[in-house]
């Protein structure tokens, strides 16, 4: 049996299929899509179930995001976005994880420290609906979040373990809240402040294995240009990392 997988998406055409450089005999790479054409040589190619598919494209990834074992036959699973190559061999990565001990390994936020930040960042530059911000930050505060406590997630990367009852449950509330404070049946585009939201205020006796953004733009992972192999690379202020209120020191690689 395979000791961990990479679970990964493509829905609605959204990005191209990254092959790995560098593949791993203790892995299962599993590729979920709503996309019948797809091939790879690497790629367990998988679909969703019926009553999901028929959903908007953010709805299906965080579906996949937030049910990774629905998906893979392994206790261990690292979950990313399609954006983000493989380079080489994750075998070292997991085995960090392992001998941590931790629940699940996070990428903490490089740019924010709270939440609260991304609102005006996300209407700004991604289109996001100002009713859905304020529903987003209403749920926040309703769930007990203070503005100024620090302590930020990107959600494009995690890795997670299969008998961990408080990450799965983790997991399930962030999507039954997207769900909630969505449109029509369909999750809200913004899911990182939910997921953040649940791990401060209610999840935080999670032991974290901690990482960031640097993770997937190293010698193992690399985030690309959308629909391209190009690489995007950013600054990070590694003296500005918060967990749980308390400035860190992350894991690199």
């Amino acid at each position: 049996m395979k000791k961990y997988a990479i679970l990964t998406y493509i829905f609605n055409d959204y990005e191209n299929v990254k092959e790995p450089l560098e593949i791993s005999d203790n892995c299962e790479y599993v590729l979920i899509t709503d996309d019948r054409n797809i091939k790879s040589d690497v790629w367990k190619i998988k679909y969703l179930p019926s009553d999901i598919e028929k959903l908007d494209g953010f709805t299906k990834t965080y579906y996949v995001k937030y049910h990774p074992f629905e998906f893979v036959s392994t206790d261990v699973v690292f979950v990313f976005d399609s954006s983000i190559q493989i380079k080489k061999s994750l075998d070292y990565i997991y085995y960090k994880f392992i001998e941590s001990n931790c629940d699940i390994c996070l990428s903490i936020h490089w740019a924010e420290n709270t939440p609260f930040n991304e609102f005006k960042y996300w209407i700004r530059s991604r289109n996001y609906s100002y009713i859905q911000a304020v529903k987003n930050k209403l749920f926040l505060e309703k769930i007990g979040l203070k503005e100024d406590y620090k302590s930020y997630f990107e959600a494009g990367f995690k890795i997670c373990k299969r008998n961990n009852v408080d990450s799965n449950l983790l997991n399930e509330f962030t999507y039954e809240s997207l769900l909630k404070i969505g449109v029509d049946g369909n999750c809200d585009r913004l899911d990182q402040t939910i997921f953040a939201g649940y791990i401060n205020v209610m999840f935080n006796n999670l032991k974290i294995y901690p990482v960031t953004h640097q993770i997937i733009q190293s010698d193992y992972l690399q985030f690309c240009k959308h629909k391209s192999n190009i690489p995007i690379y950013v600054k990070i202020n590694y003296n500005n990392l918060w967990l749980f209120n308390k400035k860190i020191k992350v894991n690199i690689f």
